[in-house]
């Protein structure tokens, strides 16, 4: 989703997701890669894990992973457009 703020004769334009994130350092898995691979149809973590390695390395990324992970897979948008 893309929102538009218009400041006077201005117009910003800028995606409701912020910009990547490293989620594994270990696996260098950002939080794009990981909504990517739940667009493409990953359904489960252990798949989200075998697609990406996230989470496969130390392990410490785990719970950001999988908070990252349901957020991708949840349908409801994450910003909501001022009315």
């Amino acid at each position: 989703m893309r929102m538009i703020s218009i400041y006077t004769d201005v117009a910003f334009e800028w995606d409701c997701q912020p910009t990547a994130m490293y989620v594994c350092l270990c696996k260098c898995v950002r939080d794009r890669d990981l909504r990517q691979a739940a667009e493409a149809g990953v359904r489960s973590f252990d798949e989200l894990q075998q697609a990406t390695g996230v989470s496969t390395g130390c392990g410490r990324c785990e719970d950001m992973a999988r908070e990252v992970f349901e957020q991708a897979l949840d349908p409801r948008p994450l910003c909501v457009q001022p009315a």
